[in-house]
């Protein structure tokens, strides 16, 4: 087969999200000598559409799968979609849409394309038709051993699960001292120590037990402790009101979404993570990568990261004591504080940077086309 090869992506919409990140960042690393992409959106207008089209990356909107309730009709809607993805000549079709549906795999199939591949990254349990989904796919990818093992550990899927982690820019998260502005926006006090969050404010990541762990801490480290919480959300009212009957308020910034997310981190002196679930956050290896002392629970993802005691803190979710317990042991000691971050960046390096990612899943993609017999004259792992 000729090089490049045709590999399309599809996702709901391309609104700044978890899933449109490891995206933008898999087309930037992409080898543009093996892989021609190009990605399919089932909403157009999303923010981010035009930072990959400044990538040379095509965008466009099309059917690549049937939503329920077509009935009787299923068969002529799913044939139709293919009609006209079959025009474009994809060799290679790999999912990042959020449904649990497998008429987009049945549409890439009568497309013409060779392989279908489909992540998951969230922790939500898959309902209805999902099964049918998996079992048409030729591979699927788990960006964490917890997915892995909580979905696709059976016999049915193992075979053909991979697991992938995400990996950070670790030139753009990286350590460093440009903290004033930061903190002074803060208000942090003179000797007070920044405790930062980046995420969505919604329920699975449990803000309200992380509130009410700050509140165990108000008898020891005081009030040196200030937590932010760059991210806007449909809880912000609700936690603003649960930090005031809490009465920590003074020590909480609710900051909405923050654009300069690595100057962010840089001004904080930790990290927290309180998820009650989470497939592999990107938020915590951003951190991480950025060398801070991170405390997250156990709740899925981070345990492939964070070896506590060694790294980090791991402590149980939906535990505002445990939690509440760790702040405490990073807040009294400067020493492990500093030990932790540099062993976090340190595993980032190691194991979780964007390029190893990127070699991994191309990896994976030219493994399929070599079981579909499709010949490609390369050799693996060639991402730039």
């Amino acid at each position: 087969m000729d090089l490049p090869v045709r590999i399309l992506f599809t996702v709901p919409h391309l609104a700044p999200g978890g899933t449109e990140w490891f995206l933008i960042s898999l087309l930037r690393h992409l080898n543009p000598e093996i892989f021609d992409p190009a990605v399919c959106v089932l909403d157009s207008g999303g923010r981010l559409e035009k930072e990959i089209e400044d990538l040379g990356v095509r965008v466009f909107q099309a059917p690549v799968y049937v939503p329920p309730g077509a009935g009787l009709r299923l068969p002529e809607f799913i044939f139709r979609a293919a009609r006209k993805m079959r025009r474009y000549g994809f060799v290679l079709q790999h999912s990042l849409c959020y449904h649990d549906d497998w008429t987009e795999g049945a549409v890439a199939r009568i497309a013409g394309v060779k392989a279908w591949l489909v992540r998951k990254a969230d922790m939500r349990t898959p309902q209805g038709r999902f099964l049918w989904r998996y079992r048409l796919a030729d591979r699927i990818v788990a960006n964490s051993s917890a997915i892995r093992d909580a979905f696709f550990a059976n016999g049915r899927f193992g075979g053909k699960t991979r697991v992938i982690h995400n990996g950070v820019d670790t030139r753009r998260f990286r350590p460093g001292q440009d903290i004033a502005r930061w903190r002074e926006r803060l208000q942090v006090p003179t000797g007070g120590l920044l405790l930062g969050f980046v995420g969505t404010l919604k329920p699975e990541k449990d803000h309200a037990t992380l509130l009410r762990a700050l509140a165990k801490t108000s008898e020891k480290p005081n009030g040196r402790i200030i937590l932010a919480l760059a991210g806007g959300g449909p809880l912000r009212e609700p936690l603003e009101r649960l930090a005031a009957n809490l009465g920590i308020t003074r020590q909480v910034r609710f900051l909405g979404d923050v654009e300069e997310v690595p100057e962010f981190l840089r001004s904080c002196d930790g990290f927290v993570l309180s998820s009650a679930r989470e497939g592999f956050p990107n938020a915590l290896l951003e951190a991480m990568s950025t060398g801070l002392a991170c405390i997250a629970t156990d709740c899925g993802g981070p345990r492939d990261v964070i070896q506590n005691g060694y790294n980090g803190w791991l402590v149980p979710p939906r535990d505002a004591n445990a939690l509440g317990a760790a702040i405490v042991q990073w807040a009294e000691s400067p020493q492990r504080r500093a030990a932790f971050g540099l062993e976090a960046r340190r595993t980032i390096e190691r194991e979780f940077t964007v390029e190893q990612m990127v070699r991994k899943y191309e990896e994976v993609y030219l493994e399929l086309l070599e079981e579909k017999g499709v010949r490609i004259p390369v050799h693996r792992g060639r991402s730039r």
